[in-house]
């Protein structure tokens, strides 16, 4: 299943940075995914444990290739975008981790999609969170550690 998850997650990454360039990249990262996880997109629970997980990992890898794909991965022209844009995405999830928004979305697809992002992050593009406002990072490492995830907390 979740290589499934991924082949789909990177289809959709490359069609969507194909034909909606950067911007919509931003507006996924600064818009949409906000939206969706705080409206819980509109529907009831729908899947159960293993399932909402694998739906946060298939948006968090989803994201995180548009991301790659649009503005790179190591230092270039498009790196004080990203740095805005993911910052601004990284806030959302530290105030969201410390219960300053409340979410609509299952509590497991929020925990992979944060867990999955940032992993992906740390391992493939390090370079990005040097770009991260330092109080943003704080903030994630204490809501990673309320979440028992200590490993990713210090990467």
């Amino acid at each position: 299943a979740l290589a499934r998850v991924k082949q789909a997650s990177s289809l959709g990454a490359s069609l969507l940075c194909i034909t909606g360039g950067s911007g919509l990249v931003q507006m996924l990262y600064q818009e949409i995914l906000p939206t969706w996880f705080l409206s819980g997109n509109g529907t009831k629970p729908k899947f159960a444990g293993s399932a909402s997980a694998l739906e946060g990992y298939a948006i968090a890898y989803f994201s995180f290739l548009c991301g790659a794909y649009s503005w790179g991965v190591n230092a270039s022209s498009f790196s004080k975008r990203r740095a805005q844009v993911v910052g601004i995405h990284m806030d959302f999830m530290a105030r969201a981790m410390e219960g300053k928004i409340s979410l609509g979305c299952e509590h497991t697809t929020w925990r992979a999609y944060v867990l999955g992002f940032l992993a992906m992050i740390v391992s493939c593009v390090p370079n990005w969170i040097s770009e991260i406002n330092l109080e943003t990072l704080k903030r994630l490492a204490t809501g990673l550690r309320w979440w028992h995830e200590p490993e990713l907390s210090i990467a």
